[in-house]
C-alpha cells in the first residue's frame, strides 16, 4: 500500500513537472518573439579601463600586453587576477607575473595592489597563463606559454587556499609545437568534447589552431597528437600573434570561441560560433567584434571571460597594450534552463535552484559534472545518490551533466543565490 502510494506520488509529480516545462517553453517562445535580444546573445557595454582597483602591469611605454586569467586563485569565492607580462627594465626585457588578489566580493571586485611572482613564481620570458586543475587534486595547475614551439606546466603543490607552483617543466605532455616559424604558442584549458576532463587549444603567430584532447582521465591527463585547424576553424594568415578563450556567447549550451590579437584584417575581435554540439564542437566562419564589443584605441587584446559581477552573464575582461585592462560588462539577461543533449530521460529538479537538487533517472546514476559557462569544470560527483547540495557554487548559469548507465544528459543550470 505504501508503495503504490509513493509511485502515484512520483507520478503526479512528473506529470506536474511536464506541465510546468510547457508554460515555461510557451514564455520563452513568447520572449524570442517580443524581446529576441534575450537569448541570441551577449551584449556589452563600452570598455572600462583597469576597474576595481586594477593597475597597468608595466611599469613603462614599452611593456607588453598583460596576459590575463581570471580565477579563483585563494579560494575565497571571489575572482583574482593573474596577469603574465614582459617589461623593460634595466634596458632588458623580463617577463613576470602580477597578481591581483581580490580583496572585495563575487559581486562587487576591488583588487589589491599587484604582488610581483608570487607563490613561487620566477621572471620567464613572456608568459601566457591558463589555469585549470589538471591533476584533479582540487587546485589550480599552470599551463604557460611561451616563444619558441614550447609550453611549460608549473604543478601547483600547495592548495586551493594557499597556492605554491613547482619549477616549470617544460612540455611534460609531448605536444607537438613544431613550426617552422617559432610560434607564439598561447594556452587554453577547457573541456572542448564535454567528457569531464581538461583539453588544450593553442594558438600560435600566423593564424595557427592546434588542438590537444586529453585522451586521459580527470587525474591522469594524457594528450593526443596535433590537431591543426580543427572544427572547422580557419586562421588568419594575415594575423599576428593572437589569443583564444572559450565561452557559451549564444547561451546554447555549447561553447564559442573568442579571438583577438595584433595585426589583424580587420576588427580585433573575431568571433567562431560553435554550430556544433557540446561534445562535438563545429565552428562557423569568425564574425568581427560581436555582441557590441569594440576595438576603439586597442591595439591588441588578450580576451578572458568570467562573471565578475556574479549576475548571471559572461562579462569580458581583455588585456591590451602597454599592460592595462579593459572590463566590457556584460548586460545581457538569461532565462533559458532548456536542455542541451540527452540520449535518455534524466529530469533535474528544481532549476533554477537555491541549493538542493534531485535527479530523476530509471537507470543507475554514475556521475555528475557541473562546468560554468566558460568551460572550467566546477566538481565531478561520481556517486548514486539522487539528490547534492550545490549551495556552495556562486550565484550564475552552469551546465550539468549527467550520466547513468544508459547514457547522459546535459542541461543548462541557474543557481539562485
Amino acid at each position: 500500500m505504501a508503495s503504490q502510494l509513493i509511485e502515484n506520488h512520483k507520478f503526479s509529480y512528473l506529470q506536474l513537472l511536464f506541465l510546468y516545462k510547457k508554460v515555461v517553453l510557451f514564455f520563452l517562445g513568447v520572449c524570442l518573439i517580443l524581446m529576441p535580444e534575450l537569448l541570441s546573445g551577449q551584449a556589452f557595454k563600452l570598455p572600462v579601463e583597469n576597474p576595481f582597483g586594477l593597475v597597468s602591469t608595466t611599469t613603462t611605454t614599452s611593456g607588453h600586453t598583460a596576459n590575463v586569467a581570471l580565477a579563483d586563485l585563494d579560494g575565497d569565492g571571489d575572482l583574482d587576477a593573474l596577469a603574465g607580462n614582459r617589461d623593460l627594465k634595466g634596458g632588458i626585457y623580463l617577463g613576470e607575473y602580477d597578481y591581483f588578489e581580490n580583496v572585495g566580493s563575487a559581486s562587487n571586485p576591488v583588487f589589491a595592489s599587484p604582488m610581483i611572482n608570487p607563490f613561487g613564481l620566477a621572471s620567464f620570458g613572456s608568459p601566457r597563463p591558463a589555469l585549470g586543475d589538471l591533476d584533479g587534486d582540487g587546485d589550480l595547475d599552470l599551463m604557460m606559454g611561451e616563444a619558441f614551439d614550447n609550453l611549460y606546466y608549473l604543478e601547483n603543490t600547495g592548495s586551493a587556499t594557499i597556492p605554491q607552483f613547482a619549477t616549470p617543466s617544460s612540455n611534460p605532455f609531448g605536444f607537438d609545437l613544431s613550426s617552422p616559424y617559432g610560434e607564439l604558442w598561447t594556452p587554453n584549458l577547457v573541456d572542448l568534447d564535454n567528457d569531464g576532463d581538461l583539453d588544450l587549444f593553442v594558438t600560435g603567430a600566423l593564424g595557427v589552431f592546434r588542438y590537444f584532447e586529453n585522451t586521459g582521465t580527470v587525474v591522469n591527463p594524457q594528450f593526443g597528437p596535433a590537431q591543426t585547424s580543427p572544427f572547422g576553424l580557419v586562421g588568419f594568415p594575415g594575423a599576428d600573434t593572437f589569443y583564444p578563450d572559450f565561452a557559451d556567447l549564444d547561451g546554447d549550451g555549447d561553447l564559442d570561441l573568442l579571438v583577438s590579437g595584433g595585426i589583424f584584417p580587420g576588427a580585433k575581435f573575431q568571433y567562431f560560433e560553435n554550430t556544433g554540439t557540446v561534445n562535438n564542437p563545429q565552428f562557423a566562419a569568425p564574425t568581427g567584434n560581436p555582441f557590441g564589443l569594440t576595438d576603439n584605441n586597442i591595439n591588441t587584446s588578450y580576451p578572458a571571460f568570467a562573471d565578475l559581477d556574479n549576475d548571471g552573464d559572461i562579462d569580458l575582461m581583455a588585456g591590451v597594450g602597454e599592460g592595462d585592462m579593459m572590463y566590457f560588462e556584460n548586460t545581457s539577461i538569461l532565462i533559458s534552463t532548456e536542455e542541451i543533449h540527452s540520449s535518455l530521460l534524466i529530469e533535474i529538479y528544481p532549476n533554477p535552484t537555491s541549493g538542493l537538487l534531485f535527479i530523476e533517472t530509471p537507470n543507475s546514476l554514475e556521475e555528475v559534472v557541473i562546468s560554468n559557462t566558460i568551460g572550467q569544470i566546477v566538481t565531478t560527483i561520481q556517486t548514486n545518490d539522487r539528490s547534492m547540495d550545490i549551495s556552495n557554487l556562486s550565484r550564475g548559469t552552469y551546465l550539468i551533466t549527467v550520466k547513468d548507465s544508459q547514457g547522459y544528459s546535459t542541461k543548462r543550470l541557474l543557481q539562485k543565490y
